[in-house]
């Protein structure tokens, strides 16, 4: 899978999780949290992994530097609206302002990365790059998923601990 398959599926995933999130009953504050916890979560990914793997060769290729760095803005944006939104009482009318501004800005950016940010990419990169960026990003994304999104197995187990004997070792093994 190449790079723009690979950033097209994870569009869809966050494009999903929007819609989840926006479609949520406005009285349903547990699943508001839930869902915009997961969608926080995942846009905190994938831009940092985009901007790692495919903005960062992009700005290797003369006349690109501009677009990419456009896109990386419309990130600090989103991530500026999702600070606004932990600012926020999930639920309150602030929060769903930002709410619909994160939708609008997110579903642009993404929009506009497949048609002309791809297109502008595919002139620069060949299908081998294009083919080695998205193994590049795939793995990242899977690697940082499994960081930052523990399976419910190792939640189950860490929930089941009171930390005591982690506290016992560390004081056993005294200061470093």
């Amino acid at each position: 899978m190449d790079i723009y398959e690979t950033i097209r599926q994870d569009h869809d995933e966050a494009r999903g999780l929007l819609d989840m999130v926006v479609n949520t009953p406005k009285t349903d504050t547990a699943a508001l949290a839930d869902g915009f916890g997961r969608l926080k979560r995942h846009l905190w990914i994938q831009h940092r992994v985009e901007e790692a793997v495919f903005y960062a060769s992009l700005t290797h290729c003369d006349g690109i530097d501009l677009e990419a760095m456009q896109a990386v803005h419309v990130h600090n944006l989103a991530n500026g609206l999702l600070e606004a939104m932990d600012a926020e009482p999930i639920g309150n009318e602030a929060w769903f302002a930002h709410l619909g501004e994160l939708d609008a800005t997110v579903r642009a950016h993404m929009d506009q990365e497949e048609t002309a940010v791809f297109t502008e990419a595919r002139r620069h990169f060949s299908d081998d790059d294009a083919a080695l960026l998205g193994r590049s990003m795939a793995t990242r994304l899977s690697l940082a998923k499994e960081v930052l999104e523990p399976s419910e197995s190792l939640v189950a187990e860490l929930d089941g601990t009171d930390g005591e004997a982690e506290r016992s070792r560390a004081v056993e093994l005294g200061p470093c």
